[in-house]
């Protein structure tokens, strides 16, 4: 098994730029699915975001800045449904849903 120490006496594999390159390149390909909860008032009169959260592959995070809300979930359905049992929310995806085949 290798160690750290281990790891830190061998020379860098890639320049900073080109391992910079590729720490973005994952961390863009393993990005969550960022998702709002906005709560409707009346019959589409006007609305708003409750708040913020993030979806992954094996649950998702949520938290409303205002009202301190915040929560850890099997998903971002399973969060607007507990949200939206006293306030009537809808949940809006900022990012696309992620391509079947890339990801």
């Amino acid at each position: 098994m290798t160690t750290h120490d281990d790891l830190t006496a061998l020379p860098p594999v890639w320049s900073e730029e080109e391992f910079m390159a590729e720490l973005t390149e994952l961390a863009v390909s393993e990005a969550p699915r960022r998702f709002a909860l906005c709560e409707v008032e009346g019959e589409r009169w006007d609305g708003w975001v409750h708040g913020w959260g993030m979806e992954f592959p094996d649950g998702a995070v949520f938290f409303a800045p205002g009202s301190r809300q915040a929560g850890v979930f099997t998903s971002a359905q399973s969060a607007l449904v507990l949200f939206s049992r006293s306030r009537n929310l809808r949940l809006v995806w900022i990012d696309p849903e992620p391509d079947a085949q890339t990801g």
